[in-house]
């Protein structure tokens, strides 16, 4: 797995909340094409952002999440969205599941082994 730090900066409007800031050199560089990553939370919004960035960098996404259906539609939405960016963005897959299930977790890995021979990066969101 190759590791990233996310570090945290104060909200300009909210002192309390933090938002993460990805430095785009380091997610959209090379090495990522061909590369097979999951995305934890990847329905939500913040899931989204960084499955966009890895889809559009050519990394293999699968992006998790408990509620088929709003999986479903973050797949609609960032396949529509990444097409437009870069014709060679990598494959997108959708998993069901709970992480605090560890059938669910061994099944996805298993899923990742058998369509792309392994992961490479898990964002834990």
């Amino acid at each position: 797995l190759i590791p990233f730090i996310f570090h945290s900066q104060p909200s300009p409007s909210k002192k309390q909340h933090h938002c993460l800031h990805l430095s785009s050199s380091i997610i959209m560089s090379s090495f990522l094409s061909n590369k097979t990553a999951i995305v934890t939370g990847g329905s939500g919004t913040i899931g989204k952002a960084i499955a966009k960035s890895l889809l559009t960098a050519g990394c293999n996404v699968f992006i998790t999440g408990r509620n088929q259906e709003r999986l479903d539609a973050a797949a609609a939405e960032l396949l529509a969205s990444t097409r437009n960016e870069n014709p060679s963005y990598g494959r997108l897959e959708t998993f069901c599941g709970d992480v605090i299930s560890e059938t669910d977790v061994e099944s996805l890995f298993d899923n990742a082994v058998s369509l792309h021979g392994g992961v490479d990066l898990l964002v834990n969101n």
